[in-house]
């Protein structure tokens, strides 16, 4: 045998390929020579015939010598290959010891000797071992492009082969140059590398999902990737880390499925996957940023009819209402929205708004609220639960009156629409009337009927007409 100690660089790799040759010829021989578990050494030997055949298209590849990665794999190869040969003699020998051992040790033996098959013949059409890396050259962006790209296809080959340390560092790499440049996830989409981040999100590994996470974020990010993604079958791993994953890889699976969720296709996979109880339970515990993430989706899915009926019986309003009250400004505006959309037309949604203390929180987000894309929506939900006569009462025991009159005053056109519609739809009494008169919404009201929108014109005419009644 081969002594491969103190072996320089390019002759280790040279020494490593004929040790793994030599051994994979002799283990071809022992395997037909085995006396027992014959059936299994059969499936073993062809496995065997395969992997010689990669090894010697691999010793033919121009640069394998010098990649780290081969060598690494080389080293696996030849262990398992001494593994084979032992096995091998105690099958002739008929010397092992416990059957259902034999036949696991044997299973497992085929699986490794498929999987290093799989793992030359990856290196060999990913083009890495055809050529060094390319020279960085600062003068050349032709130069540059070439380089990255070399890079990136060695490092989703290494996603793929060597070691579990080996996968969490080029994760890392990879992760840093996709943050640094847009251009560097389409090329990593480009080279191949959806599948294989995929198939990381269900890793034994905790730190090794998470990374996957992140970086299947960043694709998910880039407009047309959604299909490709969904096709490698990214949404349902990324429910489950919502479920299971640390804090980081359960905001960067909140953040992918906001993303994937505008398209509604996609988020009726994601609730078929049991998605709803998983943002919902994101919502309640998760980090600020997965709150808000979560709370886009939910967003998004309270688009989808059928979807609002699962949304109702996993208790989705409590949670809305939670966030509406505690989270992030953005995610309040979430929250607010998935409320708009569940209530628009439904008076389900807004009695449920209502009989669950919602009215309260509402008015306070727009207290607190001096972004007009969030007032709008904040008023939005007002405007649908007022569409029910049945809330009436309880709108105005909240004090909802006062809060529209400045609303009337100091907020954007389309806030002041949104509150006039309000005050029309509450204003069914002469009591009711008096009261908003008191608070002083008529002469905005009135203001309105010079807007230049029609829509404005018609509330303020419609109050006009309500009043005068």
């Amino acid at each position: 045998m081969v002594d491969l100690e103190g072996a320089p660089g390019n002759e280790c790799g040279k020494l490593w390929i004929k040790q793994a040759q030599d051994l994979t010829s002799m283990a071809v021989v022992e395997a037909v020579e085995v006396k027992s578990f014959v059936g299994r050494w059969k499936v073993i030997k062809t496995r065997l015939e395969l992997l010689s055949l990669q090894l010697a298209e691999l010793a033919d590849a121009p640069c394998f010598k010098e990649h780290a990665l081969s060598t690494e794999l080389l080293e696996s190869v030849v262990s398992s290959l001494k593994e084979a040969r032992e096995l091998a003699k105690l099958c002739t020998d008929l010397t092992y010891g416990g059957k259902l051992q034999m036949q696991s040790n044997l299973d497992s033996l085929a699986t490794k000797l498929n999987l290093y098959f799989r793992d030359c013949q990856l290196m060999i059409k990913s083009g890495m071992l055809r050529e060094n890396a390319p020279v960085l050259s600062k003068s050349s962006s032709g130069a540059a492009k070439e380089a990255v790209k070399w890079s990136v296809n060695d490092l989703l080959a290494r996603l793929q082969i060597g070691s579990v340390d080996s996968k969490i560092k080029a994760l890392t790499t990879l992760i840093v140059l996709m943050n640094e440049d847009d251009k560097i996830i389409i090329m990593v989409a480009a080279q191949g590398g959806i599948p294989p981040l995929v198939r990381l999100l269900d890793a034994s590994i905790p730190v090794m999902r998470e990374k996957a996470a992140v970086a299947i974020c960043s694709l998910a990010t880039v407009d047309n990737f959604e299909q490709r993604l969904l096709m490698e079958g990214a949404l349902a791993p990324m429910v489950r880390l919502l479920e299971s994953g640390s804090a980081l890889a359960n905001e960067k699976a909140a953040m992918t499925l906001q993303c994937l969720t505008h398209i509604l296709d996609y988020g009726r996979y994601v609730a078929s996957h049991g998605g709803i109880p998983a943002l919902l339970e994101t919502c309640r515990t998760g980090t600020p940023g997965a709150q808000a993430a979560a709370a886009g989706s939910l967003r998004n899915l309270s688009l989808i009819p059928e979807i609002r009926e699962c949304m109702s019986e996993e208790g989705a309003i409590s949670v809305l209402l939670y966030l509406i009250s505690s989270g992030t400004a953005l995610c309040r505006e979430h929250a607010a929205a998935t409320l708009q959309n569940l209530s628009q037309n439904s008076e389900y949604w807004q009695q449920l708004i209502v009989s669950q203390g919602g009215i309260s929180p509402l008015l306070r987000f727009l207290d607190v609220s001096d972004d007009p894309v969030g007032q709008e929506v904040g008023i939005g939900v007002l405007r649908n639960v007022a569409a029910s006569s049945a809330n009436i009462e309880t709108l105005l025991s909240e004090g909802i009156v006062q809060q529209l009159a400045g609303f009337l005053v100091n907020s954007s056109h389309m806030v002041q629409e949104a509150a006039a519609a309000i005050v029309c739809s509450i204003g069914t009494s002469t009591k009711i009337r008096k009261s908003i008169a008191e608070a002083g919404c008529i002469p905005p009201l009135l203001k309105m009927l010079d807007a230049k929108t029609n829509t404005a014109q018609e509330y303020a005419i419609q109050w006009i007409l309500q009043y005068r009644h």
